[in-house]
């Protein structure tokens, strides 16, 4: 199917998706960064890692469920299941990609 043949509906599907899996990432990357003490002259920085509020892990699991219901949208549409029943869900994944990065596409 070519991008231009694609349905708008399973387009904007897919678009959801990258944006809720772009914000997960974005949160995950805002989130993640814990301060470090500089070290003493000629010392190795020790990797150190973030604990999360519970209020940052709550927004994260709200995020992913975001992105996981988007991905349900999109698997359940009815192109997406015959492409994945015929073994041709590679080649209509990349279409939606192009398509959902094409200009005019909001």
């Amino acid at each position: 199917m070519p991008t231009a043949e694609l349905p708008a509906d399973l387009v904007a599907l897919q678009a959801a998706f990258q944006d809720a899996d772009a914000a997960v990432a974005a949160y995950v990357e805002a989130t993640d960064h814990a301060p470090v003490d500089a070290p003493a002259d000629g010392q190795e920085p020790a990797p150190s890692r973030k604990v999360w509020s519970d209020e940052e892990s709550d927004e994260l699991e709200r995020l992913r469920a975001l992105r996981m219901a988007a991905l349900k949208a999109l698997w359940g549409h009815p192109v997406v299941t015959a492409a994945m029943a015929g073994g041709t869900w590679k080649d209509l994944h990349i279409q939606l990609k192009k398509a959902v990065s094409a200009p005019g596409w909001a």
